[in-house]
């Protein structure tokens, strides 16, 4: 069987700008060049995407499959939320008709900026009871938690967990330690997401991480974007063993 991979950069903002332009150099340096940019409209609250268009212009020339990643990405403080992130899991917490303002304001915008965003990554993979339901009003395609991928209009799932590293303190080292150790466990995955993070670019350790593993990605599975997936899954019978057997609700 095909087994595929799906190439995030997560946190892209002009807070990360350096980083992220690092990053898609290392992955044009392997010959991947194709990749997701999960934007953060409104990064932290202070770092508006359209307050320079020339970044702008940028991300836009990366010809890059956009997905929308919240809108400021950043959370109330919760006991269940600091098991995964800290402060940074933005709809934990937020009721139907917060979730609803968060999730427009960060569609309205990147449309106004020109990017059309058929999926939606929740910052720290963390949503809510109302999320789903909303995204598939305001016309999303899907959207991707922590070891799976909704699609809504097949109503399924695909089993995809992602590959990533922690940049919180204590966490940090040893997902760094566990990094090889976890993409072993994952190789019978038939779709896995490799979620990097522009923070990930701060620490040489990581820099040189990533690109070990990436090389070694690459020699065993595909590359394809969400766009495909979502495409080609129903079609093909590469692709039928992908699914959880049960619906979504």
């Amino acid at each position: 069987m095909m087994r595929f991979a799906l190439l995030e950069i997560h946190d892209v903002s002009l807070y990360y700008r350096d980083e992220l332009l690092e990053i898609v150099s290392l992955l044009k340096g392997l010959g991947l060049n194709k990749f997701s940019l999960l934007i953060v409209p409104y990064f932290w609250e202070k770092y508006p995407l359209n307050d320079d268009l020339d970044f702008v212009k940028e991300l836009k020339s990366l010809n890059a499959e956009p997905l929308l990643h919240g809108f400021t990405h950043l959370g109330k403080t919760s006991f269940i939320g600091n098991l995964w992130t800290k402060n940074e899991g933005e709809f934990y917490y937020l009721n139907e008709s917060e979730t609803c303002q968060r999730v427009y304001q960060g569609q309205v915008l990147l449309r106004r900026l020109g990017f059309n965003c058929d999926f939606f990554v929740p910052p720290a993979w963390i949503g809510n009871p109302f999320l789903d339901s909303i995204l598939k009003k305001l016309g999303f395609k899907g959207v991707a938690y922590r070891f799976y991928i909704k699609f809504f209009d097949a109503n399924l799932k695909v089993f995809s967990p992602v590959l990533t590293l922690s940049n919180r303190p204590y966490f940090s080292g040893l997902s760094k330690f566990l990094l090889g150790i976890t993409e072993w466990c994952l190789r019978g995955a038939g779709v896995l997401r490799i979620g990097i993070h522009c923070a990930d670019f701060r620490d040489k350790d990581k820099k040189e991480l990533w690109k070990k593993t990436l090389n070694k990605i690459k020699a065993e599975r595909r590359f394809i974007s969400y766009g495909e997936l979502a495409c080609q899954s129903g079609l093909t019978s590469s692709f039928q063993c992908l699914w959880f057997p049960d619906r979504l609700v």
